[in-house]
């Protein structure tokens, strides 16, 4: 999996007809709906797209549509009842939990987890802010799911679990980095059951499944007794497909154990965006990125200069994005029952929506000098201990990962100056240099999420 990003990741302080700002949205006055269409069923025959979308324009649906198999082996189409697992996507819906908790005045983001969890290691300066914003520099133990492959598939209890990252040291002190974590999810879904007694999942629907009307979401997906549900691929190709066993709930927990479909996840996504769900002061800190772009369960960023978030989530057979865009109230869900990259698809049918060209806009290519080519080329490595190399051929920059990365000679396109950009990943690079103007690092920006990179010592 490309790792330089974490795959994680609908946000709108906005009333009525009016943005955050109190002025009045810029929503395209019509979209066109057929190329989009036309986009999405062309992915699905090329199989590179297999599921259902919605995407929805000032609280209405416009497009709402399955494309694809939703079992190949008994020959059924995906509709719109589809039900998939939506893996990271959950941790929006933990962090609203909390939010709302906070409100009712049975904890705040600031305490400490220790509080809630006593004895656990460095729970005394590790806050529950820290957990929501992946800033703890808590090991992520999705990472380390594969030696653990007796777990993923049965009922897993939460020693089980908390034995893969609880005694591995922090990455960084708490607060002074930014690496994705769904052990902090996994911990904070301890923290609400301490909280209000009940059990994360049952919390969940009291407090949101229930009120929103989302009948079509749960959390005990392999238990799934439904025609609706989707069969999981982990390879899914025009001459070969191979069916992924499903990743238990236990496992995914307050991180990623959330089943739901497209219908339900838009009614998620409109109830947040409005008034009644949070309060203003709980929308604003829902909202406000602390580093990395990162806020609370969301990634905040723009596209074509307009302001989304989102939040995307990947299991070892399912795929799922929200898209939204705040002063447009334009929502864009994307739901597949295949492991694969949603973000692309969501550029491209975001240009569709707002007439711009491919990829991420107009991009003029400038060609900078070998000279000024020389000084980028090097290793850089970041708090996750991932590295990347530069190096300069035939005149480009080329990107290389290290094998956990799978990137492998990529041809970087330049913008001018230090930032340059990749067109296969729609991923955004300016290096960062000191007083004296030498290349210290750089920092790397995409699907809302922006990473820095140190350069190594040659």
């Amino acid at each position: 999996m490309f790792r330089l990003f974490p795959a994680a990741f609908s946000f709108c302080l906005f009333f009525g007809a009016l943005s955050a700002n109190g002025q009045p949205r810029h929503s395209p006055a019509v979209i066109d709906t057929a190329a989009i269409d036309h986009l999405l069923d062309s992915a699905s025959k090329k199989y590179a797209f297999n599921g259902v979308a919605l995407l929805a324009q000032d609280g209405q649906v416009i497009i709402e549509k399955g494309y694809g198999w939703k079992n190949i082996k008994s020959n059924t189409l995906h509709d719109t009842a589809s039900i998939f697992q939506t893996g990271s996507i959950t941790k929006a819906f933990t962090a609203a939990v909390i939010l709302k908790l906070q409100e009712q005045g049975k904890l705040s983001v600031s305490d400490p987890l220790a509080k809630f969890l006593p004895g656990y290691p460095n729970g005394d300066k590790i806050t529950l802010h820290h957990l929501l914003t992946h800033t703890s520099g808590i090991y992520d133990y999705t990472q380390s799911l594969a030696p653990y492959k007796f777990i993923i598939k049965k009922t897993a209890d939460r020693k089980s679990i908390l034995n893969i990252f609880r005694d591995k040291p922090l990455a960084f002190e708490p607060g002074s980095g930014f690496s994705y974590s769904s052990s902090g999810y996994y911990l904070l879904g301890m923290v609400i059951e301490q909280v209000t007694g009940k059990p994360y999942e049952q919390v969940v629907r009291e407090m949101i499944f229930r009120p929103l009307g989302m009948s079509h979401s749960g959390f005990d997906f392999r238990g799934l007794k439904s025609a609706s549900r989707s069969t999981g691929y982990s390879v899914f190709y025009r001459e070969r497909q191979s069916v992924a066993f499903d990743m238990d709930s236990t496992v995914l927990y307050a991180a990623g154990g959330i089943y739901s479909t497209a219908g339900d996840l838009f009614r998620w996504t409109e109830a947040f965006s409005g008034p009644k769900f949070l309060s203003a002061a709980s929308r604003q800190q829902a909202l406000s990125p602390y580093r990395s772009n990162y806020a609370f369960g969301w990634a905040v960023d723009s596209l074509f200069g307009k302001k989304f978030i989102a939040h995307g989530g990947l299991t070892a057979n399912f795929s799922s994005y929200i898209l939204h865009f705040v002063d447009e109230d334009i929502t864009l869900i994307l739901l597949s029952n295949t492991a694969g990259n949603l973000w692309d698809l969501c550029v491209k049918t975001s240009q569709l929506v707002f007439g711009q060209p491919y990829p991420w806009g107009s991009r003029p290519e400038a060609e900078p000098g070998k000279e000024v080519l020389d000084q980028f080329a090097g290793t850089y490595s970041n708090s996750d201990k991932l590295s990347f190399f530069i190096s300069l051929k035939d005149g480009r920059l080329h990107l290389n990962g290290s094998p956990a990365t799978r990137v492998s000679d990529d041809p970087l396109v330049s913008l001018g100056g230090s930032r340059f950009y990749s067109r296969r990943f729609n991923l955004e690079i300016c290096f960062v240099k000191d007083a004296e103007g030498k290349v210290t690092g750089l920092r790397s920006r995409r699907e809302g999420l922006s990473l820095d990179w140190k350069k190594l010592e040659q």
